[in-house]
């Protein structure tokens, strides 16, 4: 499958934060250089770390056939991952140089999108361990796996939606209420369905 793409999009995007906090560097108020390091750089970097996952994963997951498989789905959630990263960066910088800016409502509505394109591809995952709901449950049973997955996908369809309808409407305070009790909530409530759908695989008693 071709992937050269998106790993220059992905490039692309790291390149522009990067250039972002160049431009930024003169921009700041004056200060500890050790201060305006991190602020401009750590985003940066974890989108630099988030490119050597793009780059390494995929030679070194046992069940690469899997993971190739679902190589569309997993190129396009690295780049939705830092895409959100970029906005996070850009809008940082911005409220750092003019506190007026709103830096809540961008952010949910860049982390509502990343959730819609998950919860569109993630149904079409196969089983791996680098990517995707993994749990001790869906890494034992193929069953469990896409059972977890095909509820997966319309809960984060559903949750990204409200995010994005939520960034309009709602104060701050309860943006975060969205934001971290939808993700942990989904998660937890993830990681039981694929505990119950493992009791229900009908291998599971085999071995097999």
């Amino acid at each position: 499958m071709r992937t050269r793409p998106f790993l220059l999009v992905d490039i692309a995007l790291v390149a522009v934060m990067l250039l972002i906090s160049v431009w930024a560097w003169p921009q700041l108020p004056s200060g500890s250089t050790i201060d305006k390091t991190i602020e401009l750089f750590v985003v940066p970097a974890i989108g630099l770390l988030v490119l050597l996952i793009v780059l390494v994963v995929p030679t070194i997951e046992p069940r690469r056939a899997n993971l190739e498989q679902s190589r569309t789905a997993f190129n396009a959630v690295m780049l939705a991952a830092l895409a959100l990263l970029l906005v996070i960066h850009a809008i940082v910088i911005a409220y750092t140089l003019n506190k007026s800016v709103d830096v809540l409502p961008p952010v949910m509505i860049a982390v509502g999108v990343l959730f819609l394109i998950m919860g569109y591809y993630l149904p079409r995952v196969r089983s791996n361990f680098m990517f995707g709901v993994r749990t001790p449950w869906t890494l034992s049973s193929e069953y469990s796996w896409a059972r977890t997955h095909r509820v997966a996908g319309p809960l984060l369809v559903i949750l990204g939606v409200v995010m994005i309808a939520s960034a309009f409407v709602l104060s701050d305070t309860w943006l975060l209420v969205v934001l971290v009790g939808g993700t942990l909530g989904i998660a937890a409530a993830l990681v039981a369905f694929s505990y119950f759908a493992w009791k229900q695989d009908p291998a599971r008693d085999t071995g097999t």
